[in-house]
């Protein structure tokens, strides 16, 4: 019964998503509700220690509520100015029909911007709106894009925390990694055709797509191999931007006006990758310019300015509002974006909080003890699934999709059962480090089935209270992908 109620929080947002569509509000006012009474009345969490780690989460999601505001804030100047889909259709004027110019927007650019450091779908989601896509399979998309690779991204650092949790060397890690990335970008590649193909979806498609997900993940272990992990989903992005570029390159010639357009994601981009590039710089952005706060004892929650993607959105919003609406008020704009994101950002702060109640469940926050290791959320779910024996192989990528569904972040479902895994595969006779790369994979792969980041993505591209109907498919093509990931892991 105790297993069935841990389980009770990924049922309750499967069922309201798959089989009622509701909106990511919707999904997070009940999901934090249910988590923190079945946390407290069941698994005898303090109420204290279930109020501060909703606070907690709350705390330790601003930086990314902050970069999902200035997302929106762009989108509302750069979409209604017809920026970004002047660029969209430059971008993707050398390639041949609708499925390239979606591989392009979605597996190129998406798994480049990640793979760069800065976050893919403020950019990815318009510009797919832009190039014809409705907003729901252009939010949908623009997260299957990356998530296939999304382990190699953000410049090493999920490798850099896999890392740390466990202890095994990161360039091991990474290595498997990108193996199990391989197939994993492939069945990314076979979600699109769920969300895009107006000209009709035929069998030969899989063919095409196999080749945009292997030119992706080979991309990307290529890249893991001969320069570092820190530039693996970055390489695989820019195999398939240059394997669908190259052949019409002539025709992608630059213009005063496109340069316009461009200016603002320029300066985005150029502030991203200066602060993270020159190490002085990243010096001063990530310890100078740094403040940390704490609302639970042992525990800081360190915020970065300067390091973060929000203060270059910031910069780029201003910069788009000046070349493109300065007819207009400032605060007209900014009035503008805050209807247009108010539901996804309280939704992703109740989501946040719901993904600490779980991670805190049975402790005591004031010893920094567990109550009792049996009141553990996460730790039930992982042994729950260990009962299948020598076939849990085949559930640990689904087990790294259950952390993302239920926290939003890839790194958080690391963080919940990475350590878990070198314990269950020393009981088993397995190898620890395929185990943690599985399940890692499996929580990238989470990505497009979590009510999180669809909320982030449907706020950029105008489908905010379409989520609902994207989980309803991105749900099961999650699980599914999981597990055929895990039988692949069968075989290595």
């Amino acid at each position: 019964m105790l297993t069935l109620l841990a389980w009770s929080p990924v049922l309750l947002l499967f069922f309201l998503a798959v089989f009622h569509c509701r909106s990511a509000l919707t999904l997070a006012a009940w999901g934090i509700c249910w988590t923190g009474a079945v946390a407290a009345l069941v698994f005898q969490t303090p109420f204290k220690v279930v109020f501060l780690a909703a606070l907690d989460g709350l705390l330790v999601t601003v930086p990314l509520l902050l970069v999902v505001y200035g997302g929106i804030l762009l989108a509302s100047v750069l979409i209604p100015s017809g920026s970004l889909a002047r660029l969209a259709q430059w971008f993707t004027q050398g390639v041949r029909d609708e499925w390239d110019r979606v591989s392009l927007l979605a597996l190129g650019l998406g798994n480049g911007l990640e793979g760069a450091g800065i976050i893919a779908e403020p950019v990815a989601a318009p510009m797919l709106r832009a190039s014809g896509l409705a907003p729901l399979p252009s939010a949908a998309l623009s997260v299957i894009g990356y998530s296939g690779l999304m382990t190699l991204g953000l410049g090493g650092v999920i490798i850099t925390v896999l890392s740390g949790v466990t202890g095994y060397p990161t360039d091991q890690l990474a290595l498997k990694a990108a193996i199990l990335s391989v197939p994993a970008s492939v069945l990314m590649a076979w979600c699109i055709p769920f969300f895009a193909g107006r000209s009709g979806f035929r069998p030969g498609r899989l063919g095409y797509l196999f080749l945009m997900g292997s030119i992706a993940g080979l991309g990307t272990l290529a890249g893991v191999k001969a320069i570092g992990y820190q530039v693996g989903e970055l390489s695989g992005g820019v195999a398939v931007v240059l394997f669908l570029v190259i052949p019409g390159i002539r025709k992608l010639r630059l213009s005063p006006s496109i340069l316009r357009d461009a200016a603002p994601l320029m300066v985005m981009g150029f502030g991203i990758v200066l602060v993270n590039s020159l190490p002085i710089v990243r010096e001063i952005a990530r310890s100078r310019f740094a403040f940390e706060m704490s609302v639970i004892p042992g525990r800081s929650i360190t915020f970065r300015p300067l390091a973060d993607a929000y203060l270059y959105l910031f910069l780029a919003f201003a910069v788009a509002h000046f070349l493109h609406d300065r007819n207009r008020s400032i605060l007209s704009s900014l009035w503008r974006g805050n209807m247009q994101g108010w539901r996804t950002i309280l939704a992703m702060a109740l989501f946040g909080g719901m993904g600490q109640i779980l991670s805190f469940s049975g402790w005591d926050l004031v010893s920094g003890l567990p109550i009792d290791q049996s009141g553990n959320i996460p730790r039930i779910l992982a042994e729950s699934l260990l009962r299948a024996g020598p076939a849990y192989v085949v559930l640990v990528p689904f087990l790294g999709w259950v952390g993302t569904f239920l926290t939003g972040y890839g790194v958080a479902s690391i963080m919940l059962f990475a350590t878990l895994q070198v314990t269950i595969a020393g009981k088993l006779g397995l190898s620890p480090e395929w185990l943690v790369c599985g399940l890692a994979v499996g929580a990238s792969l989470g990505g497009i089935s979590s009510p999180f980041k669809v909320a982030f993505a449907a706020s950029m591209c105008g489908a905010a209270g379409m989520e609902g109907k994207i989980l309803r498919k991105t749900i099961p093509l999650g699980i599914a992908a999981c597990l055929l990931l895990g039988f692949f892991m069968i075989l290595i």
